[in-house]
């Protein structure tokens, strides 16, 4: 998935690693996050039409894929998994590695 491409698809990384990354003013890329095996890619698609950053495959990687409208709908027919996600420690857990997230974003 390239910055600014449409998205066709969310991912579900079975193997290998991917980086989310944007390209800065002076040629740098930054790397936003990691994605590992069990962690989804694309996620974003549900809400946006557009990717925001570019999703590099770092290794081989395996993955699954999910059509954005069908995922949607699975969450709308199981909405146990929608009250998983905010549980309260599922919710800690991702409070906490977004504060890490912007402790480490450059200035």
């Amino acid at each position: 998935i390239g910055a600014c491409e449409a998205y066709n698809a969310v991912y579900l990384v079975e193997t290998g690693w991917v980086i989310r990354a944007r390209h800065l003013p002076n040629g740098a890329r930054q790397i936003v996050s990691v994605a590992l095996s069990g962690d989804f890619v694309g996620l974003n698609a549900l809400m946006f039409d557009t990717a925001d950053f570019d999703h590099v495959c770092r290794t081989p990687v395996t993955a699954l894929r999910f059509v954005p409208a069908a995922l949607r709908e699975a969450l709308d027919r199981h909405p146990a998994v929608g009250r998983a996600l905010s549980w309260r420690p599922v919710v800690f857990v991702g409070l906490l590695s977004y504060s890490l997230y912007l402790w480490h974003w450059p200035v």
